[in-house]
């Protein structure tokens, strides 16, 4: 009779008591591993892989004793893989020593299930360990009856996480274990709260990883996960979009860092042979934590593939739970490291709950915050070459501000503890240096806000706006004004407080609340979870998106107080305009006491470009244009865009560093003419941009002047070929049945040339068929035309274009905030 049987729990006994235990080395293309073997090698093969900071030993012995030592150890041999050097009695590795890559290791797993000669197994494995699985899963499909994954990632890494790894590494490499990497390997194991963890489980480990005795073995284990790449468990383009097609059982602890992780992979495998388990008031260590939970978890799933046919689970769970609440306190006094479980006794049906919720996908960057707070320079030298970079810089950026954000939240969080004043007062010179290196980013892309638009969001532009207005405009704010009030006072400036020198984060701000608000009249489709959630629990996503529409909502409130300086600038007695460079936010690297505690501000005059004012008054009266077009105030918009054609060619004479600040497409210009009903042609400049070769639709111009009343349909069809817009002559035009039928003729022969596959046939065809759709809305005639055309070669198509154009499309929405009244294409 077991010892469970008889009441009692096995700590300080092994598996290899009864069946014997084996530790053998097998050679790999990597060198030899070594393998742990726990039961009858005639069983079925559980193969298993560890995480990081941990051996197999360590990672699973405690579960496979609590789970296995009756039922799982009678129907199944267990064979621990160790990952090259990562065993407690490693000795260090070679200098030299290549270590394997995350698909390198999956290779290791193929080696030694080729050695033993395994026909199938099941797979377990536990973090880093899991992703091991899976890649190996994705390549040998036949030889696995399940997969058992504990907190399983299949994403690149998040910068966040690289950040950190990157100091872990450098630390364990050159000094060894350090408190810093202490602290993250037990974020990474337990996760989330971490003090609400059993503490005896906590303080354990905390000594198990302060005494790991092979720190460089493990720097390059964690410097392998750290490069890890996505693993694509999903083809949309295939009629079978799962690429792993064997049962999962996932199991995630709900205070674990990696409860999103897991939900992805959930969302990329066949619902059909998948289980997701997230066991509640758990740590990421959930073999250790809540054994009881998994061996249930674990135990059905494999009874479900025809294992323990007969076995009462319910019984057996129990028999365990009773063992465990008759332990003697003397009896965890002999637990060995890492630690085995305390006592609780917990409701069945509340133990396991199915919690889904939203996940932003995770994604490498490819730049990192911390990489150039460490180093400086590395800074500097990436902001002076920014030719080509300005992607990156801009998602630089981004991070920056996102940090910046989490420390604020954190610096709110240490006063409420009563923290140090030299602990918040070191705090918010980080912050501070964040925000600098964020405007210094900024300036170096030329301040291209469109940029800045598409790769942050306007949480974060908002406060940079604030920091770049109280820098500009330091005399009149008080030291301590928050940004709301940085807003209200800017609102209330008037052309006495303006001046060559800080007019400029002002008319940054105002263009940006123009954006905002023409983006707000579109938004996004709110974000909701697509599956159910029971235990209707937060979902961090989804408050994050109605922050966003109140943040939006909000700044739009200030569009006419941005109209209005925008009018002010307008006329400005100034002959030029100041615009920062990005020396301006440079930041000296000293960090002795009196620079801490003194506060970062930009030296403003450490260099700034000249940006004459008629460029500025260009960009700015089309700035406004837009906004009044998209409030669908059309008298205004005929009356500012004759200014913009007058004066566009001066945007041809700006600075070569400042032609992103006021650029104009040239293509969206003759569109709102096209739209407006207002002629005469411009020519803008955009070689700067690279594209020095435009596709062949855009190298002829059309003119407007040509598409009057005896303008033919080809001509037409021609400025729709280019992407001008529908005007309001070719809808009327449309009740003339013979030129109808001729527009019908000229177009279907233009998409008939439109039939390769390059980028710029696919622009052409969108465009045409975007215009046909539109059409079809506006004018009943031209859709029943297409209705009845016999020579078109996608009918269907067509035909569910003009069905759908039939219905009547709503109007756009109306800005109430704004006083123009004309809202009809008159």
């Amino acid at each position: 009779m077991s010892s469970l049987e008889m009441g009692s729990y096995p700590f300080d006994s092994t598996l290899h008591s009864s069946d014997g235990e084996i530790e053998e080395k097998i050679s790999t293309a990597y060198g030899p591993v070594k393998v742990s073997i726990y039961g009858e090698r005639s069983r079925h093969p559980i193969v298993t892989f560890h995480d990081i900071g941990l051996d197999s030993e360590n990672n699973f012995q405690n579960f496979f004793q609590f789970g296995t030592a009756m039922d799982l150890s009678e129907k199944f041999c267990i064979y621990n893989i160790n990952a090259p050097g990562q065993e407690i009695d490693s000795k260090p590795l070679p200098d030299n020593f290549v270590y394997p890559s995350m698909d390198g290791l999956a290779q290791i797993v193929a080696s030694v299930v080729d050695h033993y000669g395994f026909k199938s197994f099941v797979g377990f494995g536990v973090g880093a360990g899991a992703n091991v699985m899976i890649r190996y899963a994705l390549n040998h499909q036949k030889k696995l009856d399940a997969l058992i994954l504990v907190n399983a990632c299949i994403t690149r890494t998040g910068w966040i996480e690289w950040g950190y790894q990157k100091v872990n590494i450098a630390y364990l490499q050159n000094k060894g274990m350090t408190s810093f990497t202490v602290d993250y390997l037990m974020w990474h194991h337990f996760g989330k709260n971490i003090e609400q963890c059993n503490p005896d489980i906590v303080r354990q480990y905390r000594t198990y990883f302060q005494n790991h005795p092979n720190p460089r073995n493990l720097a390059v284990y964690m410097e392998t996960f750290l490069n890890r790449n996505d693993v694509v468990l999903r083809d949309s383009s295939s009629t079978s979009p799962y690429l792993m097609n064997i049962p999962v059982l996932q199991l995630v602890g709900s205070r674990s860092a990696f409860v999103e992780d897991t939900v992805e992979v959930n969302t990329k495998i066949n619902p059909a042979k998948s289980e997701w388990v997230k066991v509640t008031d758990s740590c990421g260590l959930v073999l250790d934590d809540k054994p009881e939970i998994v061996t249930e978890a674990v135990l059905l799933f494999l009874q479900g593939l025809g294992y323990f046919a007969t076995l009462n689970v319910r019984k057996v769970i129990s028999s365990l739970n009773a063992a465990r609440s008759q332990m003697s306190t003397s009896l965890l006094k002999g637990v060995r490291d890492p630690p085995c479980y305390s006592i609780t006794e917990l409701d069945h049906e509340a133990s396991i709950k199915m919690d889904i919720s939203l996940n932003f996908l995770k994604i490498q960057p490819l730049t990192n915050w911390m990489d150039y707070i460490l180093n400086r320079q590395r800074l500097f030298d990436l902001l002076e070459n920014p030719e080509g970079n300005e992607s990156a810089i801009i998602q630089l950026a981004d991070q920056f501000m996102e940090q910046a954000l989490a420390f604020e939240k954190e610096v709110a969080q240490m006063q409420k503890k009563t923290f140090d004043e030299e602990d918040i007062v070191y705090m918010r010179y980080k912050i501070n240096n964040l925000w600098l290196c964020a405007l210094a980013c900024f300036a170096a892309s030329d301040w291209d806000l469109q940029l800045l638009v598409k790769s942050s969001n306007v949480i974060r532009i908002r406060t940079l706006m604030g920091r770049l207005l109280k820098c500009s405009l330091a005399a009149t704010f008080d030291e301590n004004s928050a940004d709301q009030d940085i807003f209200s006072v800017v609102c209330q400036l008037d052309s006495s407080s303006l001046s060559s020198k800080n007019v400029f984060a002002v008319w940054l701000f105002s263009r940006w609340i123009l954006v905002v608000d023409t983006n707000g009249r579109f938004p996004a489709p709110v974000a909701k979870p697509t599956v159910s959630n029971p235990a209707n629990q937060v979902d961090q996503n989804l408050v994050q998106a109605e922050k966003l529409l109140l943040a939006i909502a909000e700044l739009r409130k200030l569009m006419p107080e941005a109209v209005r300086l925008l009018d002010l600038i307008v006329n400005l007695p100034v002959d030029a305009v100041e615009v920062p460079l990005k020396e301006c936010f440079y930041v000296n690297n000293a960090a002795t006491l009196d620079v801490i505690r003194s506060p970062l501000l930009p030296n403003l005059t450490a260099g700034f470009s000249i940006l004459p004012v008629l460029p500025l008054r260009v960009k700015t009266l089309y700035d406004l244009m837009v906004a009044h077009f998209a409030s669908r105030h059309f008298t205004r918009c005929r009356q500012l865009l004759p200014m913009v054609v007058a004066d566009a060619e001066s945007l041809n004479t700006v600075l070569r560093n400042l032609r992103k600040l006021v650029h104009i497409e040239s293509n969206d210009l003759e569109g709102y003419k096209l739209a407006l009903n207002i002629g005469g042609g411009v020519h803008i400049d955009t070689t700067f941009s690279g594209a020095a070769a435009h596709h062949e639709g855009a190298k002829s111009t059309v003119s407007l002047a040509a598409l009057g009343a005896a303008c033919p349909a080809n001509l037409h069809v021609t400025a729709l070929r280019q992407g001008l817009c529908v005007s309001k002559r070719l809808i009327a035009k449309m009740e003339n049945n013979s030129f109808r039928a001729e527009f019908l003729e000229a177009i279907v022969k233009e998409l008939s040339k439109s039939v390769t596959s390059s980028k710029c046939d696919k622009q052409v065809r969108a465009r045409l068929l975007t215009s046909l759709y539109f059409l079809c809305a506006l004018s009943p005639k031209f859709s029943d035309a297409v209705l009845r055309h016999s020579m078109l070669k996608e009918a269907s198509k067509w035909r569910i274009l003009a069905t759908q154009g039939s219905i009547s499309m709503p109007p756009l929405p109306s800005n109430q905030s704004m006083q123009g009244k004309d809202f009809g294409w008159n």
